[in-house]
């Protein structure tokens, strides 16, 4: 894939998804400090020059109106002391940015979900490679190579009793790694299995089922036998 001011904006956008180690616990008293607040609001004003007659699909707007409802149902939830009107606020301000954003990055791309996907695939790949590379590190002693809280604040890791590593990458814990990678891990069972439908090489397949597995998280086994019924 060519290297262009789109395809880096691109790649930008989609790593917002793994990038949830990225933060600042209880930075203010209000609120986590997360690297999703400065890169969302600086790719879309970074993608002003590609937005040229650019228009809300029908679609889109369909959505907003579910989202309407939810919002006027969570404001009841206010007043019954279920929720708070600031959590509420930074709900509502993070579902409609992150989803005018992702639907910013089709509509760029003239809706190619394959262009799209393979950006993600290859962000995965990268991530199940840290992992990897992060149990391999935890049993070699190199504590700079699996524990990366000295990057990422708020980052921590957990060890299995069987005195392997919960594989998390730069995920905060193992469930996020899985909920990230799920589809990538699907894809490359299915790239191992039918040839027809690879959208990875053998080798990238097997390092993402690899560092998935060694999450040793119920939620990533979930999703391992719904992936293989699939």
């Amino acid at each position: 894939m060519k290297l262009t001011i789109k395809n880096l904006l691109n790649y930008i956008i989609i790593f917002s998804i793994f990038s949830e180690g990225l933060r600042i616990e209880r930075f203010f008293t209000f609120a986590d400090f997360r690297a999703t607040y400065f890169l969302i609001p600086l790719v879309l004003l970074l993608w002003l020059p590609f937005l040229k007659n650019t228009c809300l699909d029908k679609s889109f707007l369909r959505f907003y109106f579910i989202f309407i409802i939810i919002i006027l149902f969570s404001v009841i939830n206010v007043f019954f002391g279920n929720n708070t009107p600031l959590l509420l606020s930074k709900q509502v301000v993070g579902i409609f940015l992150t989803s005018f954003a992702f639907f910013l990055l089709f509509k760029i791309n003239d809706y190619s979900v394959r262009r799209v996907f393979k950006i993600y695939l290859n962000l995965a790949f990268l991530v199940a490679l840290i992992g990897l590379i992060q149990q391999i590190s935890f049993l070699l002693g190199f504590k700079i190579g699996y524990d990366f809280s000295y990057l990422l604040p708020g980052w921590s890791f957990s060890v299995t009793q069987i005195g392997l590593l919960r594989v998390n990458s730069i995920l905060p814990e193992p469930a996020f790694f899985c909920y990230t990678v799920m589809p990538a891990f699907f894809v490359s069972l299915v790239s191992l299995t039918n040839k027809k439908y690879a959208l990875l090489k053998n080798w990238q397949s097997l390092i993402i089922i690899g560092a998935f597995l060694l999450t040793f998280s119920t939620l990533g086994y979930i999703g391992t036998f719904f992936a293989l019924v699939l």
